[in-house]
């Protein structure tokens, strides 16, 4: 069939961090199944802002938000996912997304906590 593609947002504390595009071979562009990675600039407004307010309207921290765009240009959320995988985001992406997940969490930390001391 023809090749497809989605797009992985990932969101942090409000906030859209990196963003890819998957290619694969069939409707399901999951990375460990050979989907294709392409950067994607944060740029593009409407994708992070989609990405953001749904995470935001789930009350979420985080999340990786999977999104598709139909012919006319018009996205669509397809999945939030509260334990996103991102492997294949973080080999396309210059932003450290581990390091902004646990900047995200230590910044959540009461100032007298043990763990802020030490970061």
């Amino acid at each position: 069939g023809e090749a497809s593609h989605d797009f992985r947002v990932f969101v942090i504390a409000g906030k859209t961090v990196a963003a890819m595009r998957r290619s694969g071979v069939t409707w399901l562009n999951n990375v460990h199944q050979g989907a294709v990675c392409e950067p994607v600039r944060l740029d593009d407004m409407r994708l992070c802002r989609l990405a953001e307010e749904a995470v935001r309207v789930l009350n979420m921290d985080y999340a990786g938000v999977d999104i598709i765009q139909n012919e006319q240009g018009r996205y669509s959320v397809l999945e939030v996912n509260s334990i996103p995988a991102w492997k294949g985001l973080q080999a396309v992406s210059e932003a450290s997304i581990a390091g902004r997940l646990v900047d995200d969490f230590l910044s959540r930390l009461p100032p007298e906590s043990s763990f802020a001391s030490r970061a």
